[in-house]
């Protein structure tokens, strides 16, 4: 499968001189992208993503903290960083494609208002205000064959195709056509960067935004076996439902917005300091006591006398993280004798951006 992926990588990406190549892995808590900066050096960077979109478009593009995306059938004006709302979206709201289908859920818009963005931000990086992009995304491993049926359908559900897209951002016009296109498998990704057939055995978690991927490499080859390589439901999105619903339940007020919990979550620098230490003290408690009960959840099927990887852990196979998930859970994962990838956070990203030939 991997040199599957690869061939068709290389076959359909050939990089045309006037563009610039940028990977993007959108989520509902955070949007990473990279690309190559001014210097020539890779540059990876991430943001708060779409919650939604604005109701009743009520915002204007008369700011300079406006983002305006042309690329959604109704005109959005979002502002930044937090853009909306979040909102749920339940199994039977969900296409083949793990996006939306109902009006009241937004995921669609979330991927779509994260990939131009991140254009954006990499055009005023480079200083370029109109031009061609080469763009990379990512899959969940398990559903990446079923995607790459028809991987060119699924990639214009999010972005159109050789039509110019139009973007206000900070106050400055940018303009941008996709021209070409590759979809990668997530986790896989993040194996093939880290160099993880030279780990022997091994298992990897992928701790994301919406959901937990994992994997299972005897000396180097992945098993394609639904009970080791598999999605399971949860990530960090769970994580802060379960941290908001817990402040509220204990009265830990003023409680915060999903998008300010999720910005606290990756940064304590960001912990608001007008509501006092004993706020932050009480706030700090809860998520420490609450990540050790989730990550519980999380390795429970790790464990020897009945877990997915029996056989596996009796064997000695070590286990790693990756995904954003992986730096939230660092202490835990440590404490559990696991190991965080190199670029944890990035490494999908990363590895989108580098088979992106």
């Amino acid at each position: 499968m991997i040199n599957e992926a690869r061939n068709d990588i290389q076959k359909n990406m050939e990089i045309a001189t006037n563009s610039f190549k940028i990977a993007i892995d959108t989520g509902k808590a955070f949007t990473k992208y990279c690309y190559k900066g001014p210097d020539g050096k890779i540059k990876c960077q991430k943001f708060i993503s779409a919650m939604g979109t604005v109701p009743d478009n009520v915002l204007k593009a008369d700011s300079n903290k406006t983002f305006f995306c042309g690329a959604l059938k109704d005109n959005y004006y979002v502002d930044i960083p937090e853009l909306c709302d979040i909102t749920t979206t339940s199994d039977n709201e969900k296409n083949g494609s793990g996006l939306s289908t109902g009006e009241s859920n937004h995921d669609r818009e979330i991927a779509i208002l994260g990939m131009c963005l991140s254009i954006a931000k990499a055009m005023k990086d480079l200083g370029i205000y109109n031009t061609s992009v080469d763009v990379a995304i990512g899959s969940p491993l398990t559903e990446y064959e079923k995607v790459t049926r028809d991987e060119e359908a699924y990639f214009k559900s999010l972005l159109p195709v050789g039509r110019a897209i139009k973007c206000r951002y900070e106050g400055t016009a940018y303009m941008f056509t996709v021209n070409r296109f590759a979809i990668f498998p997530e986790t896989l990704s993040s194996f093939m960067l880290n160099n993880c057939t030279e780990f022997g055995n091994m298992i990897l978690v992928d701790v994301g935004g919406n959901n937990i991927q994992y994997i299972c490499s005897t000396n180097g080859q992945i098993s394609y076996d639904k009970s080791k390589t598999f999605t399971s439901k949860g990530g960090v999105n769970n994580f802060v439902r379960r941290i908001r619903t817990l402040m509220i339940q204990d009265q830990i007020e003023p409680v915060g917005s999903f998008v300010e919990i999720s910005a606290w979550l990756a940064d304590t620098k960001s912990l608001p300091s007008k509501y006092g230490n004993n706020w932050k003290e009480r706030f700090l408690k809860l998520v420490k006591e609450e990540k050790k009960e989730y990550f519980r959840d999380i390795s429970r099927i790790f464990d020897p006398t009945g877990g997915n990887y029996r056989d596996e852990m009796l064997r000695g196979y070590k286990v790693y993280y990756t995904g954003g998930g992986s730096i939230l859970f660092k202490d835990e994962i440590k404490t559990n004798g696991g190991t965080i990838l190199n670029n944890g956070e990035y490494a999908n990203v990363m590895g989108f951006f580098g088979m992106l030939k």
